[in-house]
């Protein structure tokens, strides 16, 4: 996808802000700068769901929106937004993410607390990074192995583990972008 362009702004990079829309000229009020279709895909990462509106992502300073939807974790700048999400994903959709956010909760009731991103840990280096690929690889190895091996069925053991794989893998945020494609 590229950047929008307009005779009336230009896409410049921001140091330490990344990239911006800037004025190429006065813009009067009310003027239409850009037109778009709602994204594909998109993720509130869980640190801010309560901040952002779910339909029109309005972020109003870090204040807490007040309108829940309590079934399926998502908050709304509005009442209109929230039957605006709702019209718009439907009884399957509303279902599916209550569902995923009745997931996350027992998982989180579990103490294992979640996996999800989080803006404040730390960056990891070349060689952790490394090791965390040849550790998943190693995984996808086994699974792949225990499900092309038609001698034996895979045991309790091996059940288990994958079970415990997938499980431990659980990532909110993740779920969240899946469910949306």
């Amino acid at each position: 996808m590229s950047p929008p362009a307009s005779d009336l702004f230009s896409v410049k990079t921001i140091p330490g802000a990344g990239r911006g829309i800037i004025a190429n000229c006065k813009i009067s009020k009310d003027t239409t700068v850009l037109n778009s279709e709602p994204p594909v895909a998109h993720v509130l990462f869980r640190e801010y769901r309560k901040e952002v509106c779910a339909q029109c992502f309005l972020y109003d300073r870090g204040r807490t929106l007040r309108v829940r939807d309590h079934d399926t974790g998502k908050v709304f700048c509005s009442a209109s937004c929230r039957q605006e999400w709702v019209d718009h994903t439907g009884e399957q959709g509303r279902r599916a993410w209550q569902d995923v956010y009745h997931l996350i909760h027992t998982k989180n009731k579990g103490g294992k607390g979640s996996s999800g991103i989080s803006l404040t840990d730390h960056r990891p280096d070349i060689e952790e990074i490394d090791r965390r690929w040849e550790k998943a690889q190693g995984e996808a190895d086994d699974h792949v192995r225990s499900r092309s091996d038609t001698s034996n069925a895979p045991d309790d053991t091996g059940r288990k583990q994958a079970k415990g794989a997938v499980a431990s893998s659980i990532d909110p945020d993740i779920l969240g972008y899946l469910l949306k494609l």
